[in-house]
């Protein structure tokens, strides 16, 4: 199989590596939920219906959480690039705030990165 069931046949307990295309059906109510890098609202609508029906949903890695109620970033991280070389990241750890990093980890105190909003789309504003 791929890395990925490997990986959890080996680490044990129940969890279940499901496609982002598989129906909420294939997911037991109340079943926690780690929704990877959602990328267009389709994907995060599949978020929402899981909440909805009782699941907890941590997302990791999002682009952006386009309005969906119940579903934020837990964990975020983007690189932030200058003339191809990487100058700092973006990140968030849920509950926190999103942080800048300059290029060797250290935070920059004085940039706060507030939310873009566009319509129901809301990201970093990078």
């Amino acid at each position: 199989g791929m890395p990925q069931q490997r990986a959890l046949r080996k680490a044990g307990g129940t969890a279940r590596l499901i496609g982002i295309k598989d129906t909420t059906s294939n997911v037991p109510t109340g079943t926690p939920v780690v929704l990877v890098a959602p990328s267009d609202s389709s994907q995060w609508a599949i978020g929402q219906e899981l909440v909805a029906r009782g699941s907890p949903v941590i997302v990791v890695n999002a682009f952006a959480n386009h309005g969906y109620g119940g579903c934020e970033h837990a964990f975020y991280y983007k690189p932030i690039t200058a003339y191809g070389a990487v100058a700092g990241a973006v990140m968030r750890t849920y509950p926190g705030d999103y942080v800048c990093f300059d290029a060797d980890g250290r935070r920059v105190a004085e940039v706060e990165v507030p939310l873009a909003k566009q319509g129901r789309l809301s990201a970093p504003d990078l």
